[in-house]
């Protein structure tokens, strides 16, 4: 196992959230996750001083996204939902879905809004979304994404998270939106593991596990088609 960088002493223990939302109106919330990232990666693409380059969209085996407000995810009253995805054969799987919680982090938000997109650069990377007894810091090499513009690193304040030219360098990639609080301290502390209950809602069938999904042949509703098609755009520079 490669040896994570030591300035982000990234914590990821996983536990298991329950949901209070009737089937349909978390059905709802999923679609809305999903409409929330192609919405997040659309804007975060517009600035090209940090716009994430085609490179690592093509490069990627894998990716998660999350998005959080206050240290409360926006999915759910006890916790929030991520989701993830890999490329297989050169075409993304459909989304697995995670519960996702912050640890100590909510304390130092307070209200406001995070949101971050991983990308899994290798195997070792994909290991986050492939057990819940994963530990980020401990099994990858994780560091800030690098930027369109790399030959500047004036776009992020945080100097754990400026641009690496070198992409063969990281196991992931990880890009923050975050109200108040530099990109490294807010990925530290975030927390996930696989949730079977989301899941099944999502695509309406009991016992959905997280390799049936990246492995299986999926119908996907039209916000995933979206998002994965703007993955692809994104992969053509387009």
């Amino acid at each position: 196992m490669k040896k994570i960088l030591s300035s982000l002493s990234v914590l990821l223990l996983c536990f298991s959230a329950s949901s209070t939302l009737r089937a349909d109106e978390s059905l709802a919330d999923l679609n809305k996750l999903l409409t929330d990232a192609r919405g997040w990666l659309t804007s975060y693409q517009i600035d090209d001083k940090k716009a994430i380059p085609p490179e690592l969209f093509q490069q990627a085996k894998g990716i998660f996204f999350c998005k959080m407000v206050g240290g409360s995810f926006v999915i759910g009253a006890q916790g929030g939902e991520g989701f993830g995805m890999i490329r297989k054969d050169g075409e993304w799987s459909a989304p697995a879905f995670y519960s996702v919680g912050s640890g100590s982090f909510g304390a130092q938000i307070g209200g406001g809004e995070t949101t971050i997109l991983m990308f899994l650069m290798n195997d070792e990377g994909l290991e986050v979304l492939s057990s819940d007894d994963t530990n980020w810091g401990g099994t990858a090499k994780a560091v800030g994404g690098p930027s369109s513009a790399s030959a500047s690193d004036s776009w992020s304040s945080d100097t754990s998270a400026k641009q690496n030219n070198a992409l063969g360098q990281a196991d992931i990639f990880y890009y923050v939106t975050a109200t108040g609080l530099e990109a490294s301290a807010a990925f530290k502390g975030t927390q996930c593991s696989y949730d079977e209950e989301a899941t099944d809602t999502y695509y309406g069938t009991a016992g959905m596990t997280r390799e049936s999904v990246y492995h299986g042949d999926h119908k996907v509703s039209k916000q995933a088609a979206a998002f994965i098609e703007l993955l692809d755009q994104q992969a053509e520079g387009e």
